[in-house]
């Protein structure tokens, strides 16, 4: 899986495009425990439909790229090692050069001693006025 993305997979539940989940029986599902092992960043097509076609430019950052629906198709991608990316579903602020995982509600965290962490945080990161938080992404290890 490594640097692939993944689309015959769906929404178990209600989500927002930069989550952390995993894969089960065709279904992208929150982990059921804080984790850094077989995790995928779920996003969607960005094609807009309806009204939306009419809109113009849309932001990237609008509802309708963003919010993903229970059963809703989705794209999971898998950075590989070395790859550095930025995500706003994070949970508190993790300082530069933190280890971090996913929790249970999909957002990213720093991790504590005994947890597998595949990420570090190399801090801030502004997208046009968006906070981020840049992420590169290292060989799964326990943290001590």
């Amino acid at each position: 899986d490594n640097g692939v993305a993944v689309a015959t997979y769906t929404a178990d539940v209600a989500m927002v495009r930069g989550m952390g989940v995993q894969k089960s029986s065709g279904e992208a599902v929150l982990p059921t425990a804080a984790t850094g092992e077989g995790i995928f960043f779920v996003t969607k097509e960005q094609i807009p439909t309806g009204l939306d076609t009419l809109r113009g430019e849309i932001s990237d950052y609008d509802d309708i790229f963003e919010k993903i629906a229970i059963g809703e198709h989705v794209v999971l991608v898998k950075y590989p090692v070395g790859n550095i990316f930025a995500d706003d579903q994070v949970t508190g602020t993790i300082a530069d050069g933190t280890y971090a995982i996913v929790g249970t509600d999909g957002k990213i965290k720093a991790a504590v001693a005994t947890n597998v962490a595949y990420l570090i945080s190399r801090g801030a990161y502004d997208d046009a006025g968006h906070a981020l938080t840049a992420f590169e992404v290292v060989e799964a290890h326990t943290v001590a």
